[in-house]
């Protein structure tokens, strides 16, 4: 397995943040928060969906209980705005709100705090919700503070890697994506808010510049030292 020094990560994130600035955290705080953030919204920008989260939030406080009583005209209104598919989405929200209430009695913080650490428990356990996934239950770990191991990477951060020639892209995007963590996160520095950091800053450049058709090449920072751009 290719080494990575903590140096040469962290100069690609120094650079990309001095090129970006330092992108803002998702407004979830809580594991159920991130569950709604995933699912109440479908292919609109983060601006958005960051929007239709403060309405559902406005309707149900994000609370699974609250959610499950509240009239569907009204969760149909809060979700408006949110992309294709509205009822769809408030079925996945609902689904979600019924999986708390069932399987933790409506809070799935208390819940996570009770396996003491145990991230592969709490990963499995996140996994059930829709939206979710692994990449997704990772990231809320991650960001709620459970978990400091990985850097969670999407979709558009494990293209940054892959170009970078930080890790190889493999035959499924599963193996790619337990390629650049098993690679990537060990060697980012700063533990969880470093980690954090790295996941924002490689999304962020890989829906800005680093797209998957047309990438800006001439106008990205790590051009230089990119395998990708050479």
């Amino acid at each position: 397995m290719t080494r990575l020094a903590p140096a040469t990560i962290g100069r690609a994130l120094d650079a990309l943040e001095n090129g970006l600035g330092s992108p803002p955290a998702p407004p979830p705080t809580t594991a159920f928060e991130w569950v709604v953030y995933e699912n109440a919204a479908y292919l609109v920008d983060d601006d958005r969906r960051a929007a239709v989260f403060a309405a559902v939030g406005r309707a149900t406080r994000h609370d699974p209980k609250r959610l499950l009583r509240a009239p569907a005209d009204r969760l149909l209104a809060a979700l408006d705005g949110g992309g294709m598919k509205p009822e769809m989405r408030l079925e996945k929200l609902l689904a979600a709100a019924t999986l708390c209430v069932e399987r933790h009695g409506g809070d799935l913080e208390a819940f996570l705090d009770g396996l003491d650490g145990d991230a592969a428990k709490a990963e499995r356990e996140l996994k059930r919700y829709r939206g979710l996934g692994l990449p997704g239950a990772r990231k809320v770990l991650l960001f709620t503070g459970r978990s400091e191991g990985v850097v969670a990477f999407e979709s558009n951060a494990l293209r940054v890697v892959q170009r970078l020639g930080w890790v190889d892209e493999r035959e499924t995007y599963d193996k790619s994506y337990r390629a650049a963590e098993e690679t990537v996160s060990p060697a980012v520095p700063g533990g969880g808010a470093g980690k954090r950091r790295a996941h924002l800053l490689l999304r962020t450049h890989g829906k800005t510049l680093c797209r998957t058709t047309k990438p800006a090449c001439e106008a990205c920072p790590l051009a230089p030292t990119c395998a990708f751009a050479r």
